[in-house]
């Protein structure tokens, strides 16, 4: 079996370039062939505000995904895997599913995000666009429950499946560290997950002897206002970091904080339950079902005092933390572990390729 895997690489270090190290990982070790389209932005800077220089770089991105993928599929595969992560990225998604239709290939179109209840609403171009991709594609994947009941109701002949992101346990289990009275937001670092939030609450908190620490990719002159217009102490901004760092960071780190607006199957998450890790995160996309009634605190998005009292909660109570941390390793290793979530990869990849055999 051939993959064409098509999704980003870091750096930047996010949730879908962290799935997309996983899944290589698993194919090597399963020695299937697998050509990857790294389709990270790398010319298309993230955080450059004129619209022409943007525009400019992402046809270059554009341009040189679309000519990665060509080379691959005339290499010679039997399954494509597109990674789509929403917005303007699904009219690259639509290209890339007619070149599979013209190659007479079957593609899994993998949604990695929490979005699409909002996009059916809104009723705008986006749900237009995600409708042809769809349509265009072999099986569907979705990484929410809310996302799957959409989308089977609304295409009812089409093979859509939800598979969780995956999350890697060690078999030897966990250890409760000592306290480091280290609080640890890992993401991107951008309004959108909650960090203008998390700083007024580090504020308000004030406790001198506890350090915020907050990495991962972000305008460093965004970073820098919000710091100073929030008056906020004892944070440090480590700025992006390797997975292997990220990962100490979560290993050395009392409590994890995800306050996002909008989020889908967070690997974050998955990553501080595998280490035993309490979380405090927000009531969307798939994270109210990853960590269950105890396994985590979860609170409104964009709550300041909701977040404040659960920082404080977890601050002050050890033994909470502790069973916490317990709860959150046993559900995630129950759930969510690589060694089956892989498996159903594996299911859909030969099911495409027994129909497209059978014809």
């Amino acid at each position: 079996m051939k993959i064409c895997l098509v999704s980003p690489l870091p750096p930047p270090l996010g949730g879908i370039s962290v799935w997309s190290r996983s899944i290589l990982d698993y194919l090597k070790r399963h020695d299937i062939i697998c050509y990857q389209i790294d389709i990270a932005p790398r010319w298309r800077k993230i955080y450059i505000k004129n619209k022409l220089i943007r525009a400019v770089g992402g046809g270059i991105q554009f341009i040189h995904d679309l000519f990665s993928y060509l080379l691959a599929l005339m290499k010679g595969v039997d399954i494509i895997h597109l990674t789509s992560s929403g917005h303007l990225s699904i009219v690259r998604d639509i290209f890339f599913c007619i070149l599979a239709k013209v190659f007479n290939l079957p593609l899994v179109y993998h949604i990695h995000h929490g979005k699409i209840p909002e996009i059916v609403e809104k009723n705008g171009p986006e749900k237009y666009l995600l409708n042809i991709a769809i349509r265009l594609s072999k099986v569907t994947i979705v990484i929410t429950k809310k996302s799957y009941y959409i989308l089977k109701n609304k295409y009812p002949l089409f093979d859509i499946r939800f598979i969780p992101n995956p999350a890697f346990i060690n078999k030897d289990g966990f250890t409760i560290g000592k306290e480091s009275k280290k609080v640890l937001f890992l993401g991107w670092v951008i309004r959108e997950k909650g960090i203008e939030e998390l700083v007024k609450a580090w504020a308000m908190i004030n406790k001198k002897d506890w350090t915020l620490n907050i990495a991962g990719p972000g305008d460093l002159n965004y970073i820098k206002n919000i710091l100073f217009k929030m008056g906020a102490n004892n944070i440090i901004y480590l700025g992006e970091v390797e997975h292997a760092d990220a990962i100490k960071l979560i290993e050395e780190c009392d409590f994890l904080v995800l306050p996002s607006y909008s989020e889908g199957f967070p690997m974050v998450i998955l990553e501080a339950m595998s280490l035993a890790k309490p979380i405090i995160a927000t009531k969307v996309g798939e994270i109210p079902n990853i960590l269950g009634d105890n396994a985590g605190i979860i609170i409104p998005p964009r709550d300041i005092k909701a977040l404040t009292e659960a920082i404080l909660l977890l601050i002050e109570n050890h033994n909470l933390r502790i069973e916490t941390a317990k709860k959150a390793f046993e559900r995630v290793k129950k759930r969510y572990s690589s060694d089956f979530i892989f498996e159903d990869y594996l299911t859909v990849w030969k099911e495409c390729l027994g129909r497209r055999i059978n014809g």
